[in-house]
Protein backbone atom coordinates (compact mmCIF):
# COMPACT_ATOMS: atom_id res chain seq x y z
CA UNK A 1 0.00 0.00 0.00
CA UNK A 2 1.70 3.38 -0.69
CA UNK A 3 1.57 6.34 1.01
CA UNK A 4 -1.88 8.32 -0.84
CA UNK A 5 -3.83 4.86 -0.07
CA UNK A 6 -2.31 4.71 3.45
CA UNK A 7 -3.19 8.72 4.39
CA UNK A 8 -6.60 8.07 2.77
CA UNK A 9 -7.78 5.06 4.54
CA UNK A 10 -6.04 6.88 7.69
CA UNK A 11 -8.39 10.14 7.35
CA UNK A 12 -11.47 8.15 6.39
CA UNK A 13 -10.82 5.93 9.34
CA UNK A 14 -10.78 8.84 11.53
CA UNK A 15 -13.39 10.93 9.89
CA UNK A 16 -15.77 7.42 10.91
CA UNK A 17 -15.11 7.10 14.44
CA UNK A 18 -15.76 10.85 14.69
CA UNK A 19 -19.11 10.50 12.77
CA UNK A 20 -20.06 7.00 12.67
CA UNK A 21 -22.79 7.83 9.88
CA UNK A 22 -20.02 9.61 7.59
CA UNK A 23 -19.83 7.46 4.19
CA UNK A 24 -17.18 6.74 1.61
CA UNK A 25 -19.34 9.01 -0.54
CA UNK A 26 -19.34 11.41 1.82
CA UNK A 27 -15.46 11.21 1.90
CA UNK A 28 -15.33 11.42 -1.98
CA UNK A 29 -17.39 14.62 -2.13
CA UNK A 30 -15.09 16.09 0.39
CA UNK A 31 -12.21 15.38 -1.80
CA UNK A 32 -13.72 16.48 -4.84
CA UNK A 33 -13.63 13.16 -6.68
CA UNK A 34 -16.28 10.45 -7.65
CA UNK A 35 -16.90 7.25 -4.86
CA UNK A 36 -15.59 4.89 -7.89
CA UNK A 37 -12.61 6.83 -8.23
CA UNK A 38 -12.36 6.71 -4.69
CA UNK A 39 -12.55 3.17 -4.52
CA UNK A 40 -10.24 2.42 -6.94
CA UNK A 41 -7.41 4.76 -5.46
CA UNK A 42 -8.17 2.75 -1.93
CA UNK A 43 -7.61 -0.36 -4.01
CA UNK A 44 -4.45 0.72 -5.66
CA UNK A 45 -6.00 0.38 -8.84
CA UNK A 46 -6.44 3.45 -9.96
CA UNK A 47 -2.80 5.74 -10.25
CA UNK A 48 -2.88 9.06 -8.99
CA UNK A 49 -1.45 12.15 -11.21
CA UNK A 50 0.45 14.29 -9.68
CA UNK A 51 -2.21 16.84 -10.64
CA UNK A 52 -4.37 15.00 -8.58
CA UNK A 53 -2.12 13.98 -5.69
CA UNK A 54 -1.66 18.23 -5.18
CA UNK A 55 -5.54 18.52 -5.44
CA UNK A 56 -6.45 15.43 -2.87
CA UNK A 57 -3.61 16.93 -0.35
CA UNK A 58 -5.10 20.07 -0.66
CA UNK A 59 -9.00 19.11 -0.22
CA UNK A 60 -6.96 17.16 3.07
CA UNK A 61 -6.03 20.13 4.33
CA UNK A 62 -2.12 18.31 5.18
CA UNK A 63 0.60 20.17 6.39
CA UNK A 64 3.60 21.08 4.18
CA UNK A 65 5.93 17.98 4.47
CA UNK A 66 2.68 15.57 5.01
CA UNK A 67 1.78 17.28 1.77
CA UNK A 68 5.21 17.10 0.09
CA UNK A 69 5.32 12.82 1.37
CA UNK A 70 1.36 12.38 -0.22
CA UNK A 71 2.35 14.42 -3.61
CA UNK A 72 6.00 12.89 -4.01
CA UNK A 73 7.78 15.48 -3.86
CA UNK A 74 11.38 14.80 -2.86
CA UNK A 75 11.99 16.66 0.85
CA UNK A 76 15.69 15.79 0.81
CA UNK A 77 16.78 18.75 -0.54
CA UNK A 78 20.15 20.18 -1.14
CA UNK A 79 20.31 23.37 0.66
CA UNK A 80 19.87 23.77 4.35
CA UNK A 81 18.02 27.00 3.93
CA UNK A 82 15.39 25.42 1.58
CA UNK A 83 15.09 22.69 4.66
CA UNK A 84 14.74 25.54 7.01
CA UNK A 85 12.23 27.22 5.10
CA UNK A 86 10.14 23.75 4.80
CA UNK A 87 10.19 23.06 8.30
CA UNK A 88 9.24 26.71 9.17
CA UNK A 89 6.23 26.70 6.99
CA UNK A 90 5.59 23.54 8.89
CA UNK A 91 5.37 24.41 11.79
CA UNK A 92 3.60 28.08 11.06
CA UNK A 93 0.58 25.46 9.60
CA UNK A 94 0.83 23.80 13.03
CA UNK A 95 0.18 26.88 15.00
CA UNK A 96 -2.56 28.29 13.12
CA UNK A 97 -4.84 25.08 12.14
CA UNK A 98 -4.56 23.34 15.54
CA UNK A 99 -6.45 25.15 18.42
CA UNK A 100 -3.87 23.94 21.29
CA UNK A 101 -1.44 25.90 20.45
CA UNK A 102 -3.55 29.51 21.44
CA UNK A 103 -4.97 27.31 24.16
CA UNK A 104 -1.51 27.21 25.28
CA UNK A 105 -0.53 30.82 24.49
CA UNK A 106 -3.16 31.78 26.96
CA UNK A 107 -2.98 29.64 29.46
CA UNK A 108 0.68 30.70 30.27
CA UNK A 109 -0.73 34.21 30.84
CA UNK A 110 -2.49 32.89 33.74
CA UNK A 111 -1.28 33.30 37.53
CA UNK A 112 -2.29 30.39 38.39
CA UNK A 113 -0.60 28.51 35.81
CA UNK A 114 1.49 25.54 36.84
CA UNK A 115 4.98 25.84 34.66
CA UNK A 116 4.93 21.75 33.54
CA UNK A 117 4.06 20.74 30.81
CA UNK A 118 2.05 17.77 32.66
CA UNK A 119 -0.40 20.52 34.14
CA UNK A 120 -1.41 22.37 30.68
CA UNK A 121 -2.11 18.37 28.99
CA UNK A 122 -4.05 18.13 32.66
CA UNK A 123 -6.11 21.53 31.47
CA UNK A 124 -6.43 20.52 28.31
CA UNK A 125 -7.42 17.00 28.35
CA UNK A 126 -4.74 16.39 25.80
CA UNK A 127 -1.60 13.61 25.40
CA UNK A 128 1.22 14.39 27.13
CA UNK A 129 3.62 13.84 23.96
CA UNK A 130 1.06 16.42 21.92
CA UNK A 131 1.69 18.93 24.49
CA UNK A 132 5.11 18.95 24.26
CA UNK A 133 5.38 19.10 20.82
CA UNK A 134 2.92 22.12 20.76
CA UNK A 135 5.06 23.72 23.41
CA UNK A 136 8.44 22.77 21.26
CA UNK A 137 6.97 24.21 18.22
CA UNK A 138 5.89 27.47 20.23
CA UNK A 139 9.79 27.86 21.33
CA UNK A 140 11.35 27.57 17.84
CA UNK A 141 8.83 30.11 16.06
CA UNK A 142 9.73 32.60 18.98
CA UNK A 143 6.08 32.85 20.27
CA UNK A 144 7.10 31.45 24.10
CA UNK A 145 10.31 31.75 25.71
CA UNK A 146 11.43 30.23 29.15
CA UNK A 147 13.19 31.88 31.71
CA UNK A 148 13.13 32.02 35.74
CA UNK A 149 11.22 28.53 35.77
CA UNK A 150 8.16 30.25 33.42
CA UNK A 151 6.96 30.02 29.97
CA UNK A 152 6.63 33.59 29.09
CA UNK A 153 4.41 34.52 25.52
CA UNK A 154 6.38 36.85 23.35
CA UNK A 155 4.86 39.46 20.78
CA UNK A 156 6.39 38.22 18.15
CA UNK A 157 4.47 38.19 14.51
CA UNK A 158 4.50 35.19 12.39
CA UNK A 159 4.77 35.73 8.59
CA UNK A 160 3.62 32.63 6.31
CA UNK A 161 3.25 32.55 2.57
CA UNK A 162 -0.37 32.76 1.72
CA UNK A 163 -0.52 28.77 0.35
CA UNK A 164 0.37 28.03 3.69
CA UNK A 165 -1.71 30.80 5.07
CA UNK A 166 -4.97 29.38 3.64
CA UNK A 167 -4.54 25.95 3.74
CA UNK A 168 -4.08 25.96 7.56
CA UNK A 169 -7.26 28.94 7.61
CA UNK A 170 -9.23 26.14 6.28
CA UNK A 171 -8.27 23.53 8.10
CA UNK A 172 -8.42 25.64 11.61
CA UNK A 173 -12.21 26.78 10.17
CA UNK A 174 -12.77 22.81 10.16
CA UNK A 175 -11.61 22.10 13.24
CA UNK A 176 -14.09 25.20 14.63
CA UNK A 177 -16.70 22.94 13.02
CA UNK A 178 -15.79 19.78 14.85
CA UNK A 179 -15.24 21.29 18.17
CA UNK A 180 -18.87 23.23 18.25
CA UNK A 181 -20.25 19.53 17.23
CA UNK A 182 -18.49 17.58 20.16
CA UNK A 183 -19.52 20.27 22.89
CA UNK A 184 -22.92 20.26 21.80
CA UNK A 185 -23.09 16.59 22.27
CA UNK A 186 -21.05 16.66 26.00
CA UNK A 187 -21.41 19.85 27.16
CA UNK A 188 -24.18 21.62 29.29
CA UNK A 189 -25.70 24.52 28.17
CA UNK A 190 -24.58 26.20 31.03
CA UNK A 191 -21.43 25.71 30.01
CA UNK A 192 -21.50 26.86 26.46
CA UNK A 193 -23.29 29.09 24.18
CA UNK A 194 -24.21 28.88 20.09
CA UNK A 195 -26.34 31.10 19.10
CA UNK A 196 -27.18 32.46 15.81
CA UNK A 197 -29.33 34.92 13.77
CA UNK A 198 -30.17 35.46 9.97
CA UNK A 199 -30.48 38.63 7.82
CA UNK A 200 -30.55 40.25 4.79
CA UNK A 201 -26.64 41.50 4.03
CA UNK A 202 -25.13 42.77 0.83
CA UNK A 203 -22.55 40.39 -0.39
CA UNK A 204 -20.41 43.32 -1.28
CA UNK A 205 -20.23 45.02 2.17
CA UNK A 206 -18.50 41.35 2.95
CA UNK A 207 -14.99 43.17 3.95
CA UNK A 208 -16.93 45.51 5.97
CA UNK A 209 -18.49 43.40 8.31
CA UNK A 210 -15.05 41.40 8.53
CA UNK A 211 -13.19 44.24 9.59
CA UNK A 212 -16.55 44.82 12.55
CA UNK A 213 -16.28 41.67 13.39
CA UNK A 214 -12.44 41.80 14.39
CA UNK A 215 -12.70 44.81 16.08
CA UNK A 216 -15.75 43.51 18.16
CA UNK A 217 -13.47 40.47 18.90
CA UNK A 218 -10.72 42.69 20.05
CA UNK A 219 -13.32 44.50 22.51
CA UNK A 220 -14.65 41.29 23.80
CA UNK A 221 -11.58 39.98 24.59
CA UNK A 222 -10.56 43.26 26.44
CA UNK A 223 -13.36 43.14 28.58
CA UNK A 224 -13.79 39.22 29.84
CA UNK A 225 -9.98 38.41 29.40
CA UNK A 226 -8.76 37.44 32.89
CA UNK A 227 -5.14 36.59 33.71
CA UNK A 228 -6.93 34.80 36.83
CA UNK A 229 -8.44 32.01 35.00
CA UNK A 230 -7.62 29.01 33.94
CA UNK A 231 -10.12 27.32 30.92
CA UNK A 232 -9.20 29.05 27.86
CA UNK A 233 -12.02 29.25 25.65
CA UNK A 234 -12.72 29.63 21.76
CA UNK A 235 -15.40 32.75 20.47
CA UNK A 236 -16.24 31.59 16.82
CA UNK A 237 -18.33 34.04 14.56
CA UNK A 238 -19.70 32.33 11.33
CA UNK A 239 -21.40 34.33 8.69
CA UNK A 240 -22.30 32.47 5.40
CA UNK A 241 -25.16 33.15 2.40
CA UNK A 242 -28.00 30.17 3.02
CA UNK A 243 -27.80 29.11 -0.66
CA UNK A 244 -26.31 25.92 -1.81
CA UNK A 245 -22.88 26.47 -2.19
CA UNK A 246 -22.05 24.28 -5.37
CA UNK A 247 -24.59 26.67 -7.57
Amino acid sequence: MNSIQLILNQKLVDLKANNPRFSSRSFAQRLGISSGALSEILKGTRKVSPKLATKLAERLSLDPIASAHFTGQDLAVDSVRETEYLKLSDDQFHLISEWPHFAVLNLVQSRRSIHKISWFAEQLNLPLRQVQDIFDRLLRLKMLKFEKKKYVRCQTAVKTSDDVMNLSIRKSNMEDLELIRDHLNNLDVSERDLTSITMLIDPKRMSEFKKWVRKAEDQFAQKFQSHDATTAFRLTIALYPLRNSKT
